[in-house]
């Protein structure tokens, strides 16, 4: 990670340093969806859509089937009006619909980012208690990309793992402590963030995901190898290591239904 991105301390207090600990990590980009208002509004221009087309329906009925026959030859200025309305209000209604869609697929955010955002509020109390009120949130969504559910889980459970064994290990290549020492602390200011170098955490994941594939692979071989004479005990491990893969697959590795058919049958 950049030096420049890690001295947001170098920030004044308040929004400015709120600021740069948010663009210090991906992970710290959280913001709410605002599901229900996001509803709320869709179903607003959702029933502007329902009661511009009643109307125009109503219109043509009131209309000889003659009179309906031609775009071109229709003099009836209000149907003209409320097919114009119709396309405006489609439109908008169009383009919530689109930005709904592509923000309600946003992952949930972190809960340690979150943690960590809230040790800094109350750290230095330098925010505005109800401008930080979105940190309790249970609608907050992780804005700085997305990863499959996969690595997520095991990346939360190495930096799990790091932040339990800081004190023992040597890592300052791949976590990044921070403690706040300004005249602002109160009480709670021993709570510290916790800034994991993406590439090096991102390693570290992905060789625990090779271990474990290797393992799964290779522990069957071996029991079977020490087993050979006992028919039984090799047909239980041949189960029992069946049902793990499988579970591995569709639990935490979210595979789809082909691909957990096709891995299971080799």
């Amino acid at each position: 990670m950049a030096e420049d991105t890690l001295s947001f301390e170098r920030f004044p207090l308040g929004y400015p340093q709120f600021s740069a600990l948010i663009g210090a990590h991906p992970t710290f980009s959280v913001s709410r969806r605002f599901s229900i208002t996001r509803a709320r509004l869709l179903l607003f221009k959702q029933q502007r859509v329902v009661a511009l087309e009643k109307k125009l329906e109503e219109l043509d009925q009131q209309e000889p089937p003659l009179n309906l026959g031609s775009i071109q030859a229709d003099t009836n200025s209000a149907r003209i009006e409320i097919l114009k309305e119709l396309d405006s209000a489609l439109a908008d209604y169009d383009g919530l619909l689109k930005r709904n869609t592509e923000i309600l697929q946003l992952p949930c955010a972190p809960e340690r980012s979150i943690t960590s955002l809230r040790n800094w509020v109350n750290a230095t109390g330098s925010i505005t208690r109800k401008e930080t009120d979105f940190l309790h949130s249970q609608d907050l969504c992780a804005v700085g990309g997305r990863k499959p559910d996969s690595v997520m889980q095991v990346e939360s459970l190495v930096e799990s793992i790091f932040i339990c064994f800081r004190q023992i290990f040597i890592m300052k290549s791949l976590l990044k402590t921070f403690q706040h020492r300004s005249p602002m602390l109160v009480a709670q200011s021993e709570k510290r963030l916790f800034l994991f170098e993406g590439q090096a955490l991102c390693t570290v994941t992905h060789l625990c995901i090779t271990i474990l594939i290797v393992l799964l692979l290779l522990v069957p071989m071996v029991i079977m190898q020490a087993t050979r004479n006992n028919f039984t005990l090799q047909m239980i491990c041949i189960t029992l290591m069946s049902i793990l893969f499988t579970v591995l697959m569709s639990g935490p590795m979210k595979a789809r239904t082909a691909e957990i058919f096709g891995a299971s049958a080799t």
